[in-house]
């Protein structure tokens, strides 16, 4: 048995006892209490972009222009419309990419996110390509995908089955990762007691 499996063996009996019920709450609040963190971070972070790209239109490129002012609050609405989707999208991608499987919010309240198919690997840019995929999709829809969390007993969204990514408490992930590390010496120490003779 591989490391992998063996951690995830573990890893899903934890999550199946009855004890960790009230921890899988806890990561489900956690889990929206860093989001809430992210939009924040990204609202901000889009502002400050809109206010030094629209002073640069106003002060240089508003004085060339013929237009009435007008359209160039039209051009300033949906300058901020396009710059939050790039956002959006740009820091969840970067953040999980560069970030180890963690945005601000998740690192601050130590929630980590990991590939389904080998939770030891760090993700991939096609996992967090989809996983900020899935983040833009719930947005066009007003976040209404994101109750998805809520709703399945293993709290996976919109995002987690477009990348194949979960999303673990780190302390949890911590235990499960040392207690894979203390019996995989065991079976491979086992494996070399008894080779096949050939």
């Amino acid at each position: 048995m591989s490391a992998n499996q063996k951690l995830t063996e573990i890893y899903d009996h934890y999550k199946q006892s009855k004890a960790a019920k009230k921890l899988r709450n806890d990561r489900l609040r956690k889990r929206a209490y860093a989001f809430i963190c992210d939009l924040y971070i990204i609202v901000f972070a889009n502002k400050a972009l809109s206010f030094v790209w629209l002073s640069f239109i106003n002060n240089y490129v508003s004085n060339i222009s013929t237009s009435p002012r007008v359209s160039t609050f039209t051009f300033q609405a949906h300058t901020t419309n396009l710059s939050l989707a790039i956002m959006f999208f740009s820091y969840f991608f970067f953040s999980y990419y560069l970030g180890n499987g963690q945005t601000l919010g998740k690192a601050f309240f130590k929630l980590k996110v990991v590939s389904s198919r080998d939770m030891t690997e760090e993700l991939s840019a096609l996992d967090c390509f989809g996983r900020s995929i899935g983040y833009v999709f719930a947005s066009l829809l007003a976040y209404l995908p994101l109750a998805l969390n809520f709703v399945r007993k293993d709290q996976k969204g919109v995002q987690d089955f477009i990348s194949h990514t979960h999303v673990v408490c780190m302390d949890d992930f911590e235990y499960a990762l040392a207690q894979a590390e203390l019996s995989t010496p065991e079976e491979a120490q086992q494996i070399a007691l008894f080779e096949e003779v050939s």
